[in-house]
C-alpha cells in the first residue's frame, strides 16, 4: 500500500519533537452487502476503505490522528502536525524497519473476492429456501450476506513492520412467521472472522 520508505521517514517525522514512540496503522478494506426479501435481490452494494491512523507517545501523553489519503504529503504534514502537540527536541532518532513479517493466524482458503456475485445470490437463495422448508407458517425472508477484506500493515519506531488480512463474513437471515393473524420474526446470523467455507 505504501513504500517502506514512505514509512519510515513518516515515522521519523512524528519523532521530530522528542516522541518517545511512533506507530502507524494502514488499512485497505473492501466490503461487499448482498440483500433479499423473498428470495429475490433487492440491493448490492460495494465499498472500499483505506487510510493511516498516527499514534504517538511522550511520557504518558499521547496524540493520535487518521487520514484517508495516503499520499505522501499528506502523511508526513499528518505525522508533523501530532509531532507540533509536543514541545521538546529531536531525539535525531532515523527510524528503521526490521524485515516485513506477514501474519499468519487466519489461513484465508476462499477469498471473497473469488467467490462471484452470482454464486453469493446462490448462497442466499438457498437460504431463503431452507428457511422456507422448516414450516408453512413462513410467511416471508430477508437474508443479508456480507463480506469484507482487511489488508493492513502496522510498523512503528522500534522496527517493528508487520503485514495481515483480516476477513469477516456473515449471513443474515430473518425468517417471519404468520398464522391466526399473528406473527413472530426470529433470526439467524452465523459468521465471523472466517472465509467463504463458512458455506
Amino acid at each position: 500500500m505504501i513504500k517502506e520508505k514512505i514509512i519510515k521517514e513518516v515515522l521519523t517525522t512524528a519523532l521530530t519533537t522528542g516522541a518517545d514512540f511512533a506507530e502507524i496503522f494502514i488499512e485497505n478494506k473492501d466490503a461487499n452487502m448482498l440483500q433479499a426479501e423473498g428470495g429475490i435481490i433487492s440491493s448490492a452494494n460495494s465499498s472500499n476503505t483505506k487510510g493511516a491512523g498516527i499514534r504517538l507517545f511522550k511520557g504518558k501523553e499521547r496524540v493520535y490522528g487518521y487520514s484517508n489519503n495516503l499520499e505522501t504529503e499528506k502523511l508526513l504534514k499528518l505525522a508533523s502536525d501530532l509531532a507540533s502537540s509536543f514541545k521538546g527536541k529531536s531525539l535525531n532518532k532515523k527510524v528503521e524497519l526490521n524485515d516485513l513479517e506477514k501474519l499468519s493466524h487466519h489461513k484465508i482458503k476462499i477469498h471473497p473476492k473469488d467467490v462471484s456475485i452470482e454464486q453469493k445470490a446462490k448462497y442466499i437463495k438457498d437460504a431463503h429456501y431452507y428457511a422456507k422448508s422448516v414450516d408453512e407458517c413462513i410467511s416471508q425472508t430477508r437474508v443479508a450476506l456480507m463480506d469484507d477484506a482487511q489488508d493492513i500493515v502496522v510498523a512503528n519506531s522500534n522496527g517493528k513492520y508487520v503485514t495481515d488480512t483480516r476477513v469477516r463474513t456473515r449471513i443474515l437471515i430473518n425468517s417471519i412467521a404468520s398464522k391466526d393473524g399473528q406473527s413472530q420474526t426470529v433470526s439467524e446470523g452465523p459468521g465471523g472472522q472466517v472465509f467463504y467455507e463458512l458455506f
